[in-house]
C-alpha cells in the first residue's frame, strides 16, 4: 500500500518541527543563561575626612550666638604681589556663604587689630562697631595669614578670630599650620584639586605647586571643619 503524503500533512510536520526546535531553544537558553543588569553609570564621589585645626577655642556661648552674617576683616599684605590676605579672605568668605554657614562679606580697608591680640583679650571696639554698621554683620570674623611657602612642600599659617558684634564676645579663635608634609593634609588636598577639575582628574603640576591654590584650599579645609560645629 503506497503512503502519500498530503501538503497539509508536511505542513504540519514542518510547523510541529519549528515549535520543538524553539522549545530546545529556550529550554538551554534557561538552564544556562545569565541576566545582564545595565546599572546607570555615578559620577565619583569625593569623600574627604575633617581635618580639625590644631589650636581652637570656642566659648561655651557659640550656639545661643551664632552669626548670621560676619564681615571678614584682615591686616595688610606682606608679601608683595601675593595678596595673601586677600586671596584667603575671598574665599573664606565664598566658602562660608556656600556652606550656608553663614552669609559672609569682605570688609573693606585693612584693620589694625590683628588676631593675634584678640586672643589677649584686645579688641577695638570703635572699629568693631563701625564694621558692624557698614556690613550689617553681627560678627567679625579677624583673619590673619601668618606664613606661606610657595615652596615644596606648600604650607600655610592662619590665625582668626571670631568676635560678636553685640557684645564684643570673642566667640571663636583657631590657629592652624596646613603643609603638605603631613599625609592628611597632601590627601585632603588632591581632593580638593579633583573636585576643581573633575573632568581633568588631578591638577596639573603647574596647579598642584600654586600658593594662590593652596591658600584656597586651606580655606575650603576650615570651612569643612566649621561645619561640623553647632
Amino acid at each position: 500500500m503506497e503512503v502519500v503524503n498530503s501538503p497539509m500533512s508536511n505542513q504540519q510536520s514542518y510547523k510541529n518541527v519549528i515549535l520543538f526546535s524553539f522549545a530546545c531553544i529556550v529550554a538551554s537558553m534557561n538552564a544556562g543563561c545569565t541576566t545582564v543588569v545595565h546599572q546607570e553609570v555615578v559620577p565619583p564621589q569625593y569623600v574627604d575626612a575633617v581635618n580639625a585645626p590644631t589650636n581652637v577655642f570656642l566659648s561655651p556661648r557659640y550656639s545661643e550666638m551664632r552669626p548670621s552674617r560676619i564681615a571678614i576683616v584682615l591686616p595688610q599684605n606682606r608679601l608683595g604681589n601675593f595678596l595673601e590676605q586677600d586671596v584667603f579672605a575671598r574665599q573664606l568668605a565664598t566658602e562660608l556663604s556656600t556652606a550656608g554657614i553663614a552669609d559672609t562679606v569682605v570688609a573693606s580697608g585693612p584693620t589694625t587689630c590683628r588676631s593675634n591680640t584678640i586672643e589677649r583679650g584686645v579688641v577695638d571696639a570703635y572699629e568693631l562697631t563701625e564694621v558692624a554698621r557698614m556690613t550689617s554683620a553681627d560678627a567679625v570674623l579677624y583673619i590673619d595669614v601668618t606664613s606661606v611657602s610657595p615652596y615644596a612642600p606648600l604650607s600655610a599659617s592662619v590665625s582668626m578670630a571670631l568676635v560678636d558684634t553685640r557684645e564684643s564676645v570673642v566667640l571663636m579663635t583657631i590657629n592652624n599650620r596646613w603643609s603638605l608634609d603631613d599625609p592628611a593634609t597632601s590627601r585632603s588636598y588632591r581632593l580638593h584639586q579633583c573636585r576643581r577639575n573633575e573632568q581633568d582628574g588631578f591638577a596639573s603640576d603647574i596647579y598642584s605647586h600654586s600658593p594662590t591654590s593652596f591658600l584656597e584650599f586651606t580655606a575650603a579645609d576650615l570651612t569643612r571643619y566649621l561645619s561640623t560645629i553647632r
